[in-house]
């Protein structure tokens, strides 16, 4: 059951106890006033609670509201039932212009406290109409028993239970977010992991991180890193030295509340960039390949999503973060929002990423 704090002892002029409303009841009669009595649970108030008690009190002077207590509204509807605890729902009706006066009932049925409280009439909604249950039965007699009679509304009804339904029904998706690694998470090192203080020079881009927690505050997000590693193929470090950083960061970004769900990179070189450059650097030709994985390609994306067994579509939006034309044409290729973080603080990126979703 949910509950507000603050609310939960919070009790307004109209809310009133059993007996009070009982000698409210006698003086309003005394003075020539009808009553009519609503009851139900009025769980996640909504429209069609509203437009049933405005109909309500178009058959009576005043208007008493029936609040079914937690545990019998428990029994009855079961399944995490009632949303809202009976003082809150009690001060959510009190709140009607409607209503005048509002109980919590701690009776299984609402015949007791029909004869307990003796109104003019009692008001059901037109879903009841022409019912013979054992219950609208024995509610139909206690009302006339006392002298008063029952009456339907006319509005057309909206049951709290469908509308809960529907809203479990709506897939909540979650958020992709894609990150470079090199100028975007950490500030930028030429070939990182080419010198042996390379520790040393990892430097988390602040402004984005505290981005990336302000998303996870507000969405559910799973990230994924992909980046290039064309060092690899200079034979300036090996794979192991780029699984080492890639491990050292995901650490660091741990330690601030970011969890990276896959890593993935590239250590090739295309062959098209290996003839253009092979006169003026070094090549491992083992990493020179016809056709790479790098970025623009969706390769490693695609390879970060079955290794999460995820696919696009399990995504309500991805969005792209990177710092150079590379990232925005791969993030183009996925069909996602990109943010070129260069040059950017935290309240420019939150902006930016404001006006992307």
């Amino acid at each position: 059951m949910f509950k507000i704090n603050g609310l939960e002892k919070y009790y307004t002029k109209k809310i009133v106890s059993e007996d009070k409303l009982v000698a409210i009841i006698k003086t309003l009669e005394k003075a020539g006033k009808t009553v009519g009595l609503c009851v139900g649970g009025y769980d996640l108030l909504h429209p069609g609670h509203m437009k049933h008690l405005d109909s309500a009190k178009k058959s009576c002077d005043i208007l008493v509201v029936a609040i079914t207590s937690d545990e019998h509204t428990g029994q009855r509807k079961a399944n995490g039932r009632p949303i809202f605890s009976e003082n809150i729902r009690a001060y959510s009706v009190s709140q009607l212009e409607s209503v005048d006066y509002v109980i919590i009932s701690r009776y299984k049925g609402a015949e007791e406290l029909i004869e307990i409280l003796r109104p003019n009439f009692y008001i059901k909604g037109p879903d009841y109409v022409g019912k013979t249950t054992p219950g609208i039965t024995r509610e139909k007699k206690a009302i006339e028993s006392v002298g008063g009679k029952i009456v339907f509304t006319k509005d057309e009804k909206l049951s709290t239970t469908e509308l809960i339904k529907y809203i479990r029904s709506i897939e909540l998706k979650k958020m992709l977010v894609v990150l470079d690694r090199d100028g975007t998470i950490i500030e930028n090192v030429d070939f990182l992991g080419k010198d042996k203080d390379w520790k040393e020079q990892v430097q988390l881009n602040h402004d984005l991180i505290n981005l990336l927690l302000h998303m996870n505050s507000t969405n559910d997000c799973d990230f994924i890193v992909v980046t290039n590693q064309g060092g690899v193929a200079r034979g300036l470090f090996d794979e192991e030295r780029v699984k080492e950083i890639n491990s050292h960061i995901d650490n660091l970004l741990k330690q601030k509340g970011i969890n990276i769900n896959q890593w993935g990179f590239c250590p090739d070189a295309d062959r098209e960039f290996y003839e253009n450059n092979k006169e003026k650097m070094a090549f491992d030709m083992s990493y020179v390949k016809e056709r790479t994985k790098r970025k623009p390609s969706v390769d490693m994306f695609n390879d970060a999503l079955e290794k999460m067994n995820k696919c696009k579509e399990d995504y309500g939006a991805i969005i792209v973060f990177g710092d150079s034309m590379d990232d925005k044409s791969f993030a183009e290729n996925i069909d996602a929002k990109y943010i070129d973080v260069k040059g950017k603080d935290f309240e420019q990126l939150k902006i930016e990423l404001l006006e992307k979703q």
